[in-house]
């Protein structure tokens, strides 16, 4: 479920100028020094008190970090925490804030507001390095990423407030829409689909995506689509015609010009890419 390193974890696997990736989803909090990264060939350097999201499907440089950087790193498993960890934020809630999460990747907090999530990440550091001092360890765990979770949340939700003047039947539009695109979109690709389903028509139902979650309806689906390629492409041995069948490309070459358009690496060269990156 979860995995927490220090920033020594930089020092003892990652070369400056080596392509890195995390090896699952990633949040960075950093109380001093900075980090100076390249991602798609663009370089950023993020400084104290600071919170980074990493995504396994990206990779990323390192260009260097300071002599005297001080850094959590906290890699958890998407799926397995949402099992895990109860929280109540609505779907509305978890929509714009996916939406969120997918504009921006950087936080930059006061030094009174990182304290809140540096002392909690200290917190979960030790118990999940000593796992027997506890017979409530597992519990401390659970409890101190669900406090985490909130914070984090809350953070995102201060930097782009959500927008609170929708509409319930565009909201109730919105979440049917995604929740159909997660069963369907191997197959369906066309808003027509998603419009019967809903009875409603295609104008209709861009514009409540739209307006609800700020990315129109055929971007999210392409993102759906992308994320599931990407993720063959990582975690499979399938062969590239094979993955293009599974996604109802009509044949490999559409599914390499679909790829190239979004990513700008052909899907063989993405592979290649990833697999010769050193992953943490």
């Amino acid at each position: 479920m979860l995995k927490i390193f220090d920033e020594r974890v930089l020092v003892e696997k990652v070369v400056e100028g080596e392509l890195i990736r995390p090896s699952q989803s990633c949040v960075v909090f950093i109380q001093k020094g900075s980090i100076e990264l390249e991602v798609n060939s663009v370089r950023t350097t993020y400084q104290s008190s600071a919170l980074v999201l990493f995504s396994p499907m990206k990779m990323y440089k390192l260009i260097h970090c300071s002599e005297h950087l001080k850094a959590y790193f906290v890699l958890y498993n998407q799926e397995v925490l949402k099992e895990r960890i109860n929280v109540s934020f609505n779907k509305f809630s978890v929509i714009q804030l996916m939406n969120m999460e997918q504009s921006k990747d950087a936080y930059s907090l006061s030094k009174e507001a990182f304290s809140h999530f540096w002392n909690t990440t200290e917190q979960l550091y030790f118990y999940l390095k000593n796992p027997n001092c506890s017979k409530f360890n597992e519990e401390i765990v659970v409890h101190s990423i669900t406090v985490i979770a909130y914070m984090f949340v809350d953070t995102m939700m201060k930097s782009s407030p959500l927008n609170t003047e929708h509409n319930t039947r565009k909201e109730a539009i919105a979440i049917s829409f995604i929740d159909l695109v997660s069963t369907h979109f191997t197959k369906e690709r066309e808003l027509k689909f998603y419009a019967d389903k809903l009875f409603i028509s295609i104008k209709y139902l861009s514009i409540c995506v739209k307006e609800v979650t700020g990315t129109s309806p055929r971007i999210l689906i392409a993102n759906t689509l992308l994320d599931e390629a990407k993720l063959m492409l990582i975690n499979s041995g399938l062969n590239i015609s094979t993955i293009a069948d599974h996604l109802s490309f009509s044949d490999q070459y559409a599914f390499g010009k679909f790829f190239k358009r979004h990513t700008g690496l052909s899907p063989r060269s993405f592979r290649k890419d990833i697999v010769s990156t050193h992953t943490i």
